[in-house]
């Protein structure tokens, strides 16, 4: 049955065809650029995609609008309240005043008695003091109590002392409102400088002259500024953020010299030699020419020349999202996977700090992989096998470009001088934590185990690949590279392996649930809670099905050097319960009948192994 191509107006079969859930409309693949090798059960055509789009953009518009009404609901009754303090402040001002008048009329009165000077005095203070206290009050209600974050950092430095000290002047903290408030926002370095001092009211002061003694200095912070000059990359002649980006670190730079007092900081000519060699050919062009002008050129002359590209730059820049940290550490960032670096941008949604938190190992936020517990409780084998795949560095474990990483040093664990971190020591008696099977290999005899050609199914494809049913594992048990092939779905966990030794060992795994069938046929079963190794490393077999007699009439299949990639635990027993059993006394051997298929194995005395 052929339909029509709503966009060519080409026929199509009905089988090879797209076909949209809303409108029921057929398109070519081609005419999409979908691929149909794979079933979208709930696609849509472009037009149905752009309708959604504007209901969802119309609800998006309705709900903003109802939090604009209900934020100006709230700074309405805001505005009530301090318009009745006004107004009670008014009052006061407008008594002590006609007080005042009638106090200087008395003393220039031609009476005996002279005026009250001390009551003029008190009254002038008394009316001082109430309007400081109104202004006090009110500005509690417009400026927050809470200071920045700080844990140490010298460029924050200036923005957390500003905000200390004039949001105490302006509202009048106590020290204990002060002690509450930096209990708050210390962290980090910055409150274990001073942690035995956040406990008394008192010790307000001195908490705040060690914070300015380790971090404020100001040659600290103008050190600080001067590394992260040297850390932001370089504009770029097709990069108009790349361009602000740096105009605005050089004019930062400048701008807290002078506030900081160290105008001669100003006159550094290696600095700014360095700082000018970053810019573009025809930006140095420029800058030649237009310090001409200036009899004395310093840093400051060139932020002034900055601040002037910036100002043009963000004229005709649509719109500029970038983030200093992110242009500054790009170089230096850690990717998942190449289609991420790719797919990366200085304006996507989630920032580059957050990024480099991330942990390589079990794709979790906030940590590194240092601290990662799936990590820790790997064997050493198995974090090598980690490093490898990811890339990372031996050293520090973490990537970056190839240059020498700073953190080289020797491992030091038993006097080890090789250079890698010590959680990559391997030790001699180091035993890998993989699974296996218990096989004589010196022995010339022929033992063939429970190999079984089978299918797997994943969410994008289908594996054909061969399993081994192991009555002795408690677990169905599959290689992580089998799984990231088939596309499935996983959740990271720990499995403890016992061995025949009595050797517990706990390795990472992810647990998932996979579709498997006889190799050929479409009747598919569950794999449910399948766990998943690094790899197996089962033995090749090879297997060839005239070695058991009368085997013609039997359909048991042949196979060359299979290596097994998925272990058949007790929990999938079900699946390969012998239906029919097939035994040779002859050659030792036994075939018998699953709902996985055909499978032999047992011992053949007859044939020198291969490969075992």
């Amino acid at each position: 049955m052929e339909v029509q191509c709503d966009k060519c107006k080409l026929p199509i079969p009905l089988a090879k065809c797209l076909t949209c859930t809303k409108c029921e409309n057929h398109y070519h693949s081609e005419c999409t650029k979908m691929d149909n090798s794979t079933p979208y059960h709930s696609w849509r055509c472009d037009g149905c995609t752009s309708s959604r789009s504007g209901t969802h953009a119309t609800l998006d518009l309705e709900r903003l609008q109802d939090e604009i009404n209900t934020e100006r609901i709230s700074m309405n009754k805001r505005f009530d309240i301090l318009q009745k303090h006004f107004n009670t402040l008014k009052t006061s001002i407008d008594v002590q005043r006609n007080h005042s008048d009638m106090s200087a009329k008395q003393l220039f009165a031609p009476e005996v008695n002279k005026p009250d000077v001390d009551g003029i005095c008190r009254s002038e203070n008394d009316r001082m003091g109430l309007e400081s206290g109104l202004q006090k009050m009110f500005a509690r209600q417009v400026i927050s109590s809470d200071l920045p974050v700080f844990n140490g950092k010298p460029e924050d430095w200036p923005i957390f002392i500003s905000c200390y000290n004039n949001s105490t002047k302006a509202c009048g903290f106590t020290n204990v409102e002060n002690l509450m408030r930096l209990q708050r926002c210390l962290q980090g370095p910055a409150r274990r400088a001073v942690g035995s001092k956040l406990l008394l009211p008192e010790c307000v002061s001195q908490v705040i002259d060690t914070l300015r003694l380790l971090y404020g200095r100001p040659e600290l912070l103008i050190s600080t500024l001067i590394k992260q000059i040297h850390d932001t990359p370089a504009p770029k002649n097709d990069d108009l953020d790349s361009l602000i980006a740096y105009g605005l670190e050089v004019r930062n730079l400048s701008d807290h010299m002078v506030a900081a007092g160290l105008e001669s900081h100003l006159n550094n000519p290696c600095l700014l030699h360095e700082m000018v060699n970053k810019l573009p050919t025809h930006l140095k062009l420029q800058w030649a020419y237009d310090k001409r002008k200036f009899n004395d050129v310093t840093i400051a002359t060139f932020s002034s020349f900055m601040s002037k590209l910036v100002e043009a730059a963000s004229q005709v820049t649509s719109n500029v999202t970038f983030d200093l940290d992110t242009q500054r550490d790009e170089h230096s960032a850690s990717y998942d996977s190449d289609e991420e670096r790719r797919s990366y941008r200085p304006s996507s949604n989630s920032s580059r700090r957050e990024r480099r938190k991330r942990c390589y190992v079990c794709k979790g936020n906030y940590h590194r992989i240092l601290t990662c517990s799936v990590f820790t409780s790997m064997s050493v084998s198995e974090r090598w096998e980690i490093v490898n795949e990811g890339k990372l560095c031996p050293c520090c474990l973490n990537r970056h470009l190839p240059w020498p990483c700073r953190t080289v040093r020797s491992c030091g664990i038993d006097n080890c001088q090789l250079k890698h971190h010590p959680m990559l020591h391997l030790t001699i008696n180091e035993i890998p934590s993989t699974s296996g099977c218990t096989i004589d290999v010196s022995s010339k005899d022929r033992y063939l185990l429970k190999y079984i050609p089978v299918s797997l199914y994943g969410k994008v494809k289908k594996i054909d690949t061969f399993a081994f049913i192991d009555e002795g594992s408690s677990h169905t048990i599959m290689e992580q590279k089998l799984a990231k092939e088939l596309g499935v779905e996983e959740d990271c966990s720990t499995v403890n392996l016992k061995w025949i030794d009595g050797t517990v060992r706990k390795t990472m795994s992810k647990i998932t649930t996979v579709g498997i069938s006889e190799t050929g046929k479409t009747n598919q079963f569950s794999l449910n809670n399948v766990s998943t190794v690094n790899r197996l490393d089962l033995p090749l077999q090879t297997f060839d099905s005239t070695t058991i007699r009368h085997s013609n009439k039997l359909p048991i299949p042949n196979y060359l050097n299979a290596k097994p990639r998925l272990l058949i635990g007790l929990a999938d027993a079900h699946l390969v319960a012998p239906s029919v059993v097939h035994a040779d006394e002859v050659n030792k051997l036994i075939a018998f009948k699953c709902q996985l298929g055909w499978c032999a194995y047992g011992y053949d005395s007859n044939q020198v192994s291969k490969g075992v």
